[in-house]
């Protein structure tokens, strides 16, 4: 019996050695779900269809067909299909190096302060814009030249980081607070320990109760899962340099091959093998 095509789920990555700086990713009917994550990356995708619930900085957003999602670096957020529904969707992360290359570079043409990304919404409607991610997106996938990609990437990113640099900034960027800042960069540095919650609130200077509140309120998960979420993000890394599964398993502290997969999973709706062969 042949499966319906219109229910076939379509997952994937794509990368380039020669567009280091950036990753696509192209899901078809599907009904994956994920847990609330972040990425050290610039991300920004279209749902092409279907709906979904989109949520960062404590606000879900319901998009459908035409909608642009934008997510800053180490925000977190999830997206997931609407009453368990399937869509389909196509996403672009790109390296914060390579955007802020491009934001210096229309700085020195331009003579204008750097266009900052956190001006812009979490949703937007724009066709163009749009129009190009998907274009992006089916270069990446099939046979688009890597100048041809670069270009339009590029055009694509200056005109919203122009749009950025209009938006209204004079509202003042929430500060980290000092405490949660130093939790976050021991996460980052020592990612592999396997820390206490009560060695992290003596790097707060607070309480437990006090740290888990003020962690979560700020950053939109506690400190166990948001070093879960840097050990996901860097055995991504490490599976684009093609090694061994149970290697990066022990290399990123997960306490077996079994549980890497799990958190993987759970964060990239594919298993490590899948994210890999891609």
């Amino acid at each position: 019996m042949i499966r319906n095509m219109e229910q076939t789920a379509i997952n994937k990555f794509c990368r380039r050695k020669e567009l280091p700086f950036l990753e696509a990713r192209y899901a078809l009917n599907s009904d994956a779900c994920y847990q609330k994550h972040s990425h050290p990356t610039f991300s920004i995708g279209v749902v092409e269809r279907g709906t979904s619930r989109h949520y960062q900085t404590g606000q879900t957003h319901r998009i459908g067909p035409g909608a642009v999602a934008i997510t800053n670096a180490e925000v977190v957020h999830n997206c997931n299909p609407d009453m368990s529904r399937r869509w389909s969707y196509h996403m672009l992360h790109l390296d914060t190096d390579w955007l802020d290359s491009l934001a210096g570079q229309m700085q020195e043409v331009h003579g204008i302060s750097p266009p900052d990304t956190s001006h812009l919404p979490a949703v937007l409607y724009d066709i163009e814009l749009y129009n190009d991610i998907v274009e992006v997106n089916r270069d990446m996938q099939g046979k688009g030249s890597t100048l041809e990609i670069e270009s339009r990437l590029t055009t694509m990113m200056s005109r919203l980081l122009h749009q950025a640099g209009h938006l209204d900034s004079h509202d003042p960027i929430p500060r980290s607070h000092p405490a949660v800042k130093r939790v976050r960069e021991f996460l980052h540095d020592s990612e592999e320990m396997a820390a206490t919650l009560d060695e992290l609130a003596n790097i707060a200077q607070l309480s437990p109760y006090h740290l888990i509140r003020l962690f979560r309120q700020e950053v939109g998960l506690t400190p166990h899962a948001y070093q879960i979420n840097i050990r996901v993000n860097r055995a991504k890394q490490l599976l684009r340099q093609q090694k061994p599964l149970a290697q990066i398993a022990q290399e990123t502290a997960f306490s077996d091959q079994a549980h890497f997969q799990r958190c993987f999973k759970r964060h990239t709706a594919m298993t490590p093998a899948q994210y890999q062969k891609d």
